[in-house]
């Protein structure tokens, strides 16, 4: 499994852009498909994109640190692409990317069972959502 964290996240032509840091050969990175799916790691902050390959799965990491960035484009609902820092490969689009994260801000609310700490924070960053 890859791990991409999130290191920034802006607009650019009515898209949302997120750019990552990983160790990724490009070989890898031109493999990797859009998985559809958004999860949780509540331990460590972060809400976790899931991308594919033909046989693993790879996370994309939303740390808390961009949130906000999240939340100021999630009502637009703009195409969201990932791009890999420093190179000029492809871009991916990521399906579902805010039907998956509207659900999740959904199901927090309220819920514990994410942990008493990504609750608070969830709630503190998104509660107007």
């Amino acid at each position: 499994m890859i791990i991409l964290n999130v290191i920034s996240i802006h607009a650019v032509s009515h898209k949302v852009v997120l750019t990552v840091r990983g160790d990724v050969s490009e070989e890898e990175w031109c493999s990797f498909e859009a998985g559809g799916r958004m999860l949780v790691d509540s331990d460590n902050l972060a809400f976790v994109y899931l991308m594919e390959t033909v046989d693993n799965y790879h996370h994309v990491r939303i740390k808390e640190d961009y949130w906000a960035a999240l939340k100021q484009h999630l009502k637009l609902e703009a195409p969201v692409e990932l791009q890999l820092e420093d190179k000029e490969q492809r871009k991916i689009e990521l399906t579902y990317f805010w039907e998956e994260l509207s659900l999740l801000l959904e199901n927090i609310q309220g819920n514990h069972n994410y942990g008493k700490v990504f609750v608070e924070r969830v709630e503190e960053i998104f509660n107007d959502t």
